[in-house]
């Protein structure tokens, strides 16, 4: 998960008000390791979270759950941001103005089907078509 932590969240220090999991003893468990704010707890593996604390997996999880809704940025998922992608339509010049007026150019998303004579430009056409759709990128 892509987890965006502003400034608030990377400066609150972790205190028992937080969370009913998080008591004195477990915040003092955490300083042990060098872990004294909500953003630092966060970002931390759920596994290494269960060695520190002796806690089950399911509770850490849910721990972390809680305080990611209560007190971070809404989690960004990668799957969500390229699902999202997909939706929108990708249209790709092929570098050739009369190619492209003919196909009208190639959609994004699907499988085009390249062949001709040896020597007839199917690999130019690709690497340029290529080159033309990841223009900007760099």
């Amino acid at each position: 998960k892509l987890l965006l932590l502003d400034s608030l969240l990377q400066e609150m220090k972790l205190q028992p008000s937080l969370h009913p999991t998080l008591t004195s003893k477990s915040i003092s468990l955490l300083r042990q390791f060098n872990v004294t704010t909500l953003a630092h707890l966060l970002t931390l593996q759920p596994e290494k979270l269960c060695s520190i604390l002796s806690l089950p997996f399911s509770t850490v999880t849910q721990l972390r759950m809680e305080l990611f809704r209560e007190h971070s940025s809404f989690p960004v998922v990668g799957l969500e941001l390229y699902q999202a992608g997909l939706e929108e339509e990708v249209q790709v010049h092929t570098g050739s103005q009369s190619l492209d007026q003919v196909l009208g150019g190639l959609q994004g998303g699907l499988v085009y089907e390249v062949f001709g004579c040896s020597g007839s430009g199917k690999t130019e056409l690709c690497l340029t078509a290529a080159a033309v759709a990841g223009e900007g990128w760099w």
